[in-house]
C-alpha cells in the first residue's frame, strides 16, 4: 500500500496537471510524490471519466475539479470541498 493512502483527498484541476507522457492526454504525474500516475479513472456503470482518482504509487487521492478532461464529461462522483 502506498504511504499516501489514508491521507485526506487533494482537490484540484486536472488540466493544471504536469502530463505523464505524450501517448495519453489522461495520464498525469502525480504532484506528490512525482513518480507515480493519475490514470482517471471510470464510472462502472456509465463509463464517464470520474472526477475520484488515486495515484498508483503513492496512494494519494484527487478528487478533480474539471467538467471535461481532454474533451470528455466528468461525472462528479466526489464533490469538490
Amino acid at each position: 500500500m502506498g504511504a499516501n493512502t489514508h491521507a485526506p483527498p487533494i482537490t484540484v484541476s486536472h488540466a493544471s496537471l504536469p502530463p505523464a507522457s505524450e501517448e495519453s492526454p489522461h495520464r498525469k504525474q502525480c504532484p506528490v510524490c512525482k513518480t507515480g500516475l493519475l490514470l482517471v479513472y471510470r464510472d462502472d456503470k456509465s463509463f464517464m471519466l470520474r472526477n475520484l482518482d488515486r495515484c498508483i504509487h503513492c496512494g494519494q487521492q484527487f478528487i478533480y475539479t474539471d467538467r471535461y478532461i481532454a474533451g470528455e464529461a466528468v461525472v462528479n462522483v466526489v464533490s469538490p470541498s
